[in-house]
Parts: C-alpha cells; structure tokens; sequence
C-alpha cells in the first residue's frame, strides 16, 4: 500500500499488528511511502536507504 502522507504510513504501518488481533484476520501488507517507492524503482538499497 502506498501512502502520499508519511503520518499515514506509519500510522497504518504501526497499527496493523493491532488491527489483526482485533480482527482475527492476517493482513500481509506492506505499507510504504511514496518517496520510499521512488528510492526503490531507482535501486536504492531496501535496508540501508529504505528503512526495510
């Protein structure tokens, strides 16, 4: 999923783990940011520059 707002990133980001247990439901998402999805269609390393 990819986010225009970094707040919103990582409010999803963070909060997903909770939705699941709530739920009972397994959400395999990633959530990034959208200059994250730009670092990486440019080769950026996704651990060192990506935060992955």
């Amino acid at each position: 999923m990819i986010h225009m707002c970094p707040n919103c990133h990582i409010q999803y980001d963070r909060y997903q783990p909770v939705i699941e247990k709530e739920y009972g439901v397994k959400y395999d998402m990633v959530h990034m940011n959208i200059a994250q999805l730009v670092a990486l269609s440019m080769g950026a390393d996704p651990y060192k520059v990506c935060g992955f």
